[in-house]
Protein backbone atom coordinates (compact mmCIF):
# COMPACT_ATOMS: atom_id res chain seq x y z
CA UNK A 1 0.00 0.00 0.00
CA UNK A 2 0.73 3.84 -0.41
CA UNK A 3 1.28 6.04 2.71
CA UNK A 4 -1.97 7.77 1.43
CA UNK A 5 -3.66 3.99 1.32
CA UNK A 6 -2.75 3.89 4.92
CA UNK A 7 -3.63 6.72 5.97
CA UNK A 8 -7.15 6.34 4.57
CA UNK A 9 -7.48 2.96 6.68
CA UNK A 10 -6.14 4.61 10.17
CA UNK A 11 -8.78 7.48 9.23
CA UNK A 12 -11.23 4.73 9.02
CA UNK A 13 -9.99 2.80 12.19
CA UNK A 14 -10.43 6.27 13.96
CA UNK A 15 -14.03 6.65 11.97
CA UNK A 16 -12.51 10.11 11.73
CA UNK A 17 -14.05 12.55 9.30
CA UNK A 18 -11.65 15.01 9.13
CA UNK A 19 -13.22 17.14 11.62
CA UNK A 20 -10.25 16.55 14.72
CA UNK A 21 -7.57 15.10 12.93
CA UNK A 22 -5.50 17.19 9.84
CA UNK A 23 -3.69 15.51 7.52
CA UNK A 24 -0.36 16.70 9.10
CA UNK A 25 -1.49 14.35 12.24
CA UNK A 26 -1.96 10.94 9.96
CA UNK A 27 1.25 11.76 7.95
CA UNK A 28 3.31 12.44 11.07
CA UNK A 29 2.57 9.27 12.58
CA UNK A 30 2.39 7.52 9.96
CA UNK A 31 6.40 8.70 9.21
CA UNK A 32 6.84 7.55 13.06
CA UNK A 33 5.67 4.24 12.23
CA UNK A 34 7.81 3.81 9.65
CA UNK A 35 11.13 5.46 10.96
CA UNK A 36 10.32 3.46 14.43
CA UNK A 37 10.10 0.07 12.54
CA UNK A 38 12.85 0.46 10.26
CA UNK A 39 15.23 1.44 12.69
CA UNK A 40 14.28 -1.32 15.60
CA UNK A 41 13.64 -4.19 13.01
CA UNK A 42 16.65 -3.39 11.09
CA UNK A 43 14.59 -3.83 7.75
CA UNK A 44 16.87 -1.69 5.65
CA UNK A 45 20.54 -2.64 4.89
CA UNK A 46 22.85 -0.19 3.03
CA UNK A 47 26.47 0.11 1.76
CA UNK A 48 28.83 2.93 1.05
CA UNK A 49 32.82 4.00 0.61
CA UNK A 50 34.56 5.87 2.97
CA UNK A 51 37.95 7.25 3.20
CA UNK A 52 40.48 6.06 5.93
CA UNK A 53 41.84 9.22 7.42
CA UNK A 54 45.76 9.20 7.88
CA UNK A 55 46.67 8.17 11.69
CA UNK A 56 42.75 8.18 12.43
CA UNK A 57 41.89 5.05 14.56
CA UNK A 58 37.93 6.16 15.49
CA UNK A 59 35.41 6.95 13.33
CA UNK A 60 32.09 8.98 13.54
CA UNK A 61 30.06 6.95 11.53
CA UNK A 62 26.65 9.17 11.74
CA UNK A 63 28.49 12.06 11.18
CA UNK A 64 30.37 10.33 8.44
CA UNK A 65 27.15 8.19 7.30
CA UNK A 66 24.22 10.71 7.01
CA UNK A 67 21.17 7.68 7.62
CA UNK A 68 23.18 5.45 9.42
CA UNK A 69 21.45 3.37 12.46
CA UNK A 70 23.88 0.03 13.33
CA UNK A 71 26.82 -1.26 11.30
CA UNK A 72 26.55 -4.56 9.78
CA UNK A 73 30.25 -5.00 8.64
CA UNK A 74 33.13 -2.99 6.82
CA UNK A 75 34.76 -4.48 3.44
CA UNK A 76 38.86 -3.60 2.70
CA UNK A 77 38.93 -3.10 -0.78
CA UNK A 78 42.62 -2.26 -0.85
CA UNK A 79 43.41 -5.90 -0.04
CA UNK A 80 39.47 -7.40 -0.73
CA UNK A 81 39.17 -8.56 2.47
CA UNK A 82 36.79 -8.36 5.46
CA UNK A 83 37.68 -6.79 8.34
CA UNK A 84 36.99 -9.20 11.39
CA UNK A 85 34.61 -7.52 14.09
CA UNK A 86 36.23 -7.94 17.65
CA UNK A 87 35.61 -6.36 21.44
CA UNK A 88 37.20 -3.15 23.10
CA UNK A 89 38.51 -6.09 25.63
CA UNK A 90 40.19 -7.48 22.57
CA UNK A 91 41.73 -4.77 21.22
CA UNK A 92 42.90 -3.62 24.43
CA UNK A 93 44.43 -6.99 24.95
CA UNK A 94 46.87 -6.69 21.95
CA UNK A 95 48.89 -4.33 23.32
CA UNK A 96 48.25 -1.36 25.66
CA UNK A 97 48.81 1.43 22.76
CA UNK A 98 47.23 -0.57 19.69
CA UNK A 99 46.00 2.63 18.87
CA UNK A 100 49.44 3.76 17.40
CA UNK A 101 49.82 0.92 15.20
CA UNK A 102 50.67 1.23 11.89
CA UNK A 103 49.45 -1.57 9.37
CA UNK A 104 46.84 -2.60 6.99
CA UNK A 105 43.26 -2.47 8.82
CA UNK A 106 42.03 -6.23 9.71
CA UNK A 107 39.74 -5.56 12.31
CA UNK A 108 37.21 -3.34 14.02
CA UNK A 109 35.28 -2.55 16.93
CA UNK A 110 32.41 -0.91 17.92
CA UNK A 111 32.50 1.10 20.98
CA UNK A 112 28.87 2.54 21.10
CA UNK A 113 26.21 3.91 18.63
CA UNK A 114 28.43 6.37 17.37
CA UNK A 115 32.30 5.46 17.26
CA UNK A 116 33.93 2.44 15.39
CA UNK A 117 37.66 1.72 15.35
CA UNK A 118 39.83 -0.03 13.26
CA UNK A 119 42.90 -1.70 14.06
CA UNK A 120 45.87 -0.88 12.46
CA UNK A 121 45.51 1.90 10.74
CA UNK A 122 47.00 3.48 7.82
CA UNK A 123 49.75 6.25 7.99
CA UNK A 124 48.38 8.04 5.30
CA UNK A 125 44.86 8.99 3.58
CA UNK A 126 43.67 6.33 1.04
CA UNK A 127 40.21 7.46 -0.54
CA UNK A 128 37.25 5.57 -0.67
CA UNK A 129 38.71 2.36 0.44
CA UNK A 130 36.58 1.24 3.41
CA UNK A 131 33.06 -0.35 2.49
CA UNK A 132 31.15 0.03 5.48
CA UNK A 133 28.00 -2.16 5.57
CA UNK A 134 24.82 -1.18 7.67
CA UNK A 135 21.36 -0.61 8.35
CA UNK A 136 20.33 2.90 7.36
CA UNK A 137 17.32 4.68 8.61
CA UNK A 138 13.90 5.35 7.03
CA UNK A 139 13.28 7.78 4.27
CA UNK A 140 10.49 10.11 4.09
CA UNK A 141 7.25 9.06 2.94
CA UNK A 142 5.26 11.04 0.22
CA UNK A 143 1.28 9.98 -0.97
CA UNK A 144 2.23 7.51 -3.50
CA UNK A 145 5.61 6.20 -1.79
CA UNK A 146 5.06 2.70 -0.65
CA UNK A 147 6.91 1.83 2.42
CA UNK A 148 9.83 -0.45 2.22
CA UNK A 149 8.80 -3.53 4.43
CA UNK A 150 7.56 -7.07 4.18
CA UNK A 151 4.43 -6.69 2.26
CA UNK A 152 1.01 -7.01 4.69
CA UNK A 153 2.75 -7.30 7.64
CA UNK A 154 4.27 -3.75 7.68
CA UNK A 155 1.71 -2.01 6.30
CA UNK A 156 -0.80 -2.73 9.16
CA UNK A 157 2.07 -2.32 11.78
CA UNK A 158 2.28 1.29 10.41
CA UNK A 159 -1.41 1.39 10.23
CA UNK A 160 -2.18 0.08 13.70
CA UNK A 161 0.59 2.33 15.35
CA UNK A 162 -0.47 5.39 13.51
CA UNK A 163 -3.95 4.69 14.85
CA UNK A 164 -3.10 3.75 18.31
CA UNK A 165 -0.79 7.42 18.44
CA UNK A 166 -3.64 9.31 17.43
CA UNK A 167 -5.87 7.50 19.78
CA UNK A 168 -3.50 8.29 22.64
CA UNK A 169 -3.50 12.17 21.34
CA UNK A 170 -7.28 12.41 22.23
CA UNK A 171 -6.94 10.76 25.23
CA UNK A 172 -8.66 7.54 24.38
CA UNK A 173 -6.49 5.13 26.53
CA UNK A 174 -7.79 1.85 25.88
CA UNK A 175 -8.55 2.13 22.20
CA UNK A 176 -5.33 3.39 21.71
CA UNK A 177 -4.13 0.09 23.68
CA UNK A 178 -6.10 -2.33 21.42
CA UNK A 179 -3.92 -1.09 18.43
CA UNK A 180 -0.74 -0.71 19.82
CA UNK A 181 -1.11 -4.60 20.97
CA UNK A 182 -1.73 -5.38 17.44
CA UNK A 183 1.03 -2.94 16.40
CA UNK A 184 3.44 -5.28 18.58
CA UNK A 185 2.37 -8.05 16.96
CA UNK A 186 3.29 -7.30 13.21
CA UNK A 187 6.35 -5.48 14.50
CA UNK A 188 7.32 -9.13 16.09
CA UNK A 189 6.50 -10.72 12.78
CA UNK A 190 8.69 -8.33 10.80
CA UNK A 191 11.51 -8.50 13.31
CA UNK A 192 11.40 -12.42 13.10
CA UNK A 193 11.27 -12.37 9.26
CA UNK A 194 14.25 -10.20 8.94
CA UNK A 195 16.26 -12.49 11.56
CA UNK A 196 16.10 -15.29 9.39
CA UNK A 197 16.03 -13.56 6.22
CA UNK A 198 19.74 -14.78 4.73
CA UNK A 199 21.42 -13.70 1.55
CA UNK A 200 24.65 -14.50 -0.49
CA UNK A 201 26.48 -11.20 0.71
CA UNK A 202 26.29 -12.71 4.33
CA UNK A 203 29.82 -13.00 5.89
CA UNK A 204 29.63 -14.95 8.79
CA UNK A 205 26.15 -14.30 10.42
CA UNK A 206 26.69 -10.67 8.83
CA UNK A 207 22.56 -9.44 8.20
Amino acid sequence: MTRDEIIAKASDNLNDAGYFYTPTDFSDSVQDAYDEIISLALCKPAATRIDIAANKSYYDLPTLISDFVALRGIYNSRNKRWLTPKTPRWMDAQRDDWELQIGEPEFFSVYNFRYCAIYPKLSATAANVLWVFYYSSADTLIGSSTPNLPSVRGDEAIEFYATADLFEQAEEWVKAQEYYEQYIERFNEIELYRNTLRLPDYVDGLR
